[in-house]
């Protein structure tokens, strides 16, 4: 599996994370059916702080339950436990970085690509975990 991590500051708690996922987001839609990628993170909270108008580069994001063709699965980790997508970008927050089964089923969920982002402390935390032996 390929891991990429990406550190941001976050001047309000979350930003919008299409700005700061990867340098352009499209590369990752380009290459990958919608369905193929599932956004995950700690909680609905969140999810609504760091995508508000419940878009991604453009693509309209549904749940994990309701999975329609050309749409981003956008849901929290939680939901999404048992169920695996080839791309997963995973929003990591202070709950996710502490709590290690929630840490482990977030990562694990991901079979080609997983991208990590969060704020740097958070993201120097998992990295010094080994995040990528799991």
């Amino acid at each position: 599996m390929h891991v990429v991590f990406n550190s941001y500051p976050i001047p309000n708690k979350y930003a919008a994370l299409d700005s700061h996922i990867i340098p352009d987001p499209h590369i990752i839609f380009d290459k990958a059916m919608r369905i193929d990628i599932a956004v995950l993170t700690d909680s609905k909270n969140t999810i609504s702080q760091i995508i508000p108008k419940g878009n991604l580069a453009g693509k309209q994001g549904v749940t994990c339950e309701r999975p329609e063709e050309d749409k981003i699965i956008i849901d929290t980790i939680r939901r999404f436990k048992g169920l695996e997508s080839p791309v997963v970008i995973l929003v990591v927050t202070p709950e996710v970085a502490l709590n290690e089964e929630l840490l482990y089923v977030a990562i694990s969920r991901a079979r080609t690509h997983l991208f990590i982002i969060g704020e740097k402390l958070i993201i120097d935390r998992i990295k010094n975990a080994d995040v990528q032996k799991v």
